[in-house]
């Protein structure tokens, strides 16, 4: 009787491995990796991913030949710890192209309040972590269910008030923007309406917010707003729309005014000194950062460094790919292909005098943070680090007290916490 050759009958001992596989695939792998050989490993990963998968993976890992896995960065070691927050809720929006991913995820947000971390989900669940190290949730009462919120935006802190804004449902396929305050000194948080679009918009998006002063007398609240979508796109150039804006609150009589227009989706929203900066959404391709002027103009939808996501390899470019030439303002910098930019934020000196004058980009589709360095004028970016995390980045804050970043990690609904690897 032959002897059964491994490399070319590999039948039955796949099938061996598959049985002792289900009861311990941990085992499994370490079995397969030590005895197998090369030859049927090869064969086995063929049939189960394809040649032309496990070629692309081989091409990416030769092309990604200096890059850093956590915790090593370029010039500094950090560690990051994932802790699941179990009250966190399944966003039902999509946030993300359905044509690469549909699952749901648990998009969240990010706050600090007296030391303490506030987390806001999507759906309006909001939850306080008492203690870091141990990361007891406490549920905080709320009235956002008598909000009818479809989508919270974001969540921001001003003085002892807690912002969020979201979509609201007026009509089928049909939402408005709107933006509720609380006063966080109370023990259950009752929101109230700070602002209502009263402009209907089949595709809320955006919503970014952060505190802002355009001047001495007017301290007030930055906010951003999307469009996108056939119906409403061209309201991004339109004055008299809300719609593809970064607009100012006046704080003292909820007034608001046009900072700058021409936008499809900034997701990120910061000021540092009295520089406004923000992270915006291409179409396929052409995710920006921009340095925001009072009173300019960022082009979309006529100038963008992306296309449709139907585009069509080798057809003509839909979008001009000269902002100047156009009278816009270019992009600091634009992704192409597009990362699925977020948030960004400073990243102070006394978290590493190495990274001084830097910032954290975070990603979504990417699943990476980038620290990056831009000139004295913002105007330009020098350089930037990818620092993969391995999971969609919703947003990101500091927590002073700790010297740490919190990160939001929409695929597991963890929150990271990122330091320095003393």
């Amino acid at each position: 009787m032959k002897k059964l050759k491994l490399s070319t009958k590999p039948y039955l001992l796949i099938l061996v491995l598959l049985i002792i596989g289900y009861f311990n695939l941990d085992y499994l792998r370490a079995f397969a990796r030590e005895n197998l050989p090369y030859n049927v490993k090869i064969y086995i990963k063929t049939k189960f991913f394809g040649k032309k998968y496990l070629d692309e993976i081989n091409y990416f890992k030769l092309s990604n030949y200096n890059q850093k896995i956590l915790p090593e960065t370029e010039f500094l070691n950090l560690k990051i710890k994932k802790i699941e927050v179990q009250k966190l809720k399944l966003s039902k929006q999509a946030h993300y192209n359905p044509l690469i991913n549909k699952d749901l995820k648990k998009k969240f947000f990010i706050t600090i309040y007296n030391d303490k971390i506030i987390l806001i989900d999507s759906a309006g669940t909001i939850i306080q972590l008492d203690d870091i190290k141990n990361l007891q949730e406490e549920s905080i009462k709320n009235n956002i269910k008598e909000l009818n919120t479809k989508d919270i935006k974001d969540a921001h802190i001003i003085d002892n008030n807690l912002f969020i804004s979201y979509s609201f449902p007026n009509a089928k396929n049909c939402d408005y923007f709107r933006i509720a305050k609380a006063d966080l000194k109370q023990r259950e948080l009752n929101f109230e309406i700070f602002f209502d679009s009263k402009e209907c918009n089949k595709n809320v998006i955006a919503g970014r917010m952060s505190e802002y002063a355009l001047s001495n007398d007017k301290k007030g609240l930055l906010v951003t707003t999307g469009s996108d979508g056939t119906s409403i796109i061209k309201v991004a150039q339109k004055n008299e729309s809300i719609y593809g804006k970064i607009l100012f609150f006046n704080l003292s009589d909820k007034s608001y005014q046009i900072v700058s227009k021409g936008h499809r989706n900034p997701q990120g929203l910061t000021v540092i000194d009295d520089k406004i900066l923000s992270t915006e959404h291409g179409p396929k391709g052409g995710d920006e950062i921009n340095l925001i002027k009072i009173g300019s103009n960022y082009g979309w939808p006529v100038a963008s460094y992306g296309e449709p996501y139907k585009y069509s390899v080798g057809s003509e470019y839909k979008f001009k790919k000269n902002h100047y030439k156009n009278n816009f303002e270019e992009p600091i910098f634009s992704f192409v292909p597009s990362i699925g930019i977020s948030q960004l934020i400073h990243i102070p000196d006394n978290f590493s005098t190495l990274w001084s004058e830097n910032f954290f980009i975070s990603s979504l589709n990417a699943r990476s943070l980038f620290r990056v360095k831009f000139d004295k004028n913002f105007t330009k970016l020098i350089f930037k680090e990818k620092i993969i995390i391995g999971e969609r980045i919703r947003d990101i804050t500091y927590f002073e007290k700790f010297n740490t970043f919190l990160v939001a990690l929409e695929d597991s609904g963890s929150i990271g916490f990122i330091s320095m690897d003393q």
